[in-house]
Parts: structure tokens; C-alpha cells; sequence
């Protein structure tokens, strides 16, 4: 974290008031805005704009799950490892099964009417 303001931060009614923020790799962010929470993968910092009453900030750093830091095909390969572990695979490899022989009778259709198109020439 850049920075921790042990007080309160005291500003005019109306000012804007910016608070720089950097949690680790393996934390997001949580903020809390009076009664109201915002999760997830917050910049680094966070302004109160036109400030009217007193408003008090609070800034979490929440450890993330493996699931939240997984991307693109670590999240596939992930949830077909936990998959696994639950004998719950079986309906996604015929689903791949299937997804495969479909797209082979794809190409084979459009390489029959290729043959189609040369033999009629």
C-alpha cells in the first residue's frame, strides 16, 4: 500500500480528495464507501469527488481465489482438472467428442462438393 493516513483527511466542501492504493499480486481490491462496498480489480487509487459530508473510505486487500487469477485456458484447464476430481468429465468429453465430429463432417462435406465443382469442369 502506497500510503495510510493514520487521521482523517480533512478537505473544503466541494473538494475532490484522491487515495493511492497498490495491493499485492495474489489480493484485489476491496473498497467501502459508507455502507456501500465495491469488490474486484480496482485501479490504483480511488477519488471522492465533491466531497459534501464526512465520508469515511476503507480499502480492503482481500486474498484472491485461484479461479479469480486464472485466465483464458488456465481457467479451462482449471475447471477440467476440478472436473476431474469429481468424476464429472463425462459429459465434457463427449461434449468435445462431438464438437470434434462435427467439424470433421464439416470439412468432409465441403471437400465432397469441392470434388463436385472439379469433376463438373
Amino acid at each position: 500500500m502506497l500510503g495510510c493516513p493514520s487521521a482523517p483527511v480533512r478537505v473544503h466542501r466541494g473538494d475532490n480528495v484522491t487515495f493511492s492504493f497498490r495491493s499485492e499480486m495474489d489480493y484485489r481490491v476491496q473498497l467501502q464507501i459508507g455502507d456501500r462496498i465495491l469488490t474486484g480489480n480496482a485501479g490504483s487509487s480511488y477519488t471522492l469527488e465533491n466531497i459534501q459530508a464526512d465520508t469515511e473510505l476503507t480499502i480492503r486487500f482481500v486474498r484472491r481465489a485461484i479461479e479469480d487469477s486464472l485466465i483464458g485456458t488456465d481457467r479451462v484447464i482449471h475447471c477440467l482438472q476440478s472436473l476431474a476430481k469429481t468424476g464429472d468429465i463425462m459429459p465434457v468429453a463427449i461434449i468435445g467428442l462431438m464438437g470434434v465430429a462435427f467439424a470433421a463432417a464439416g470439412i468432409a462435406v465441403l471437400a465432397a462438393s469441392r470434388r463436385r465443382k472439379c469433376a463438373t469442369r
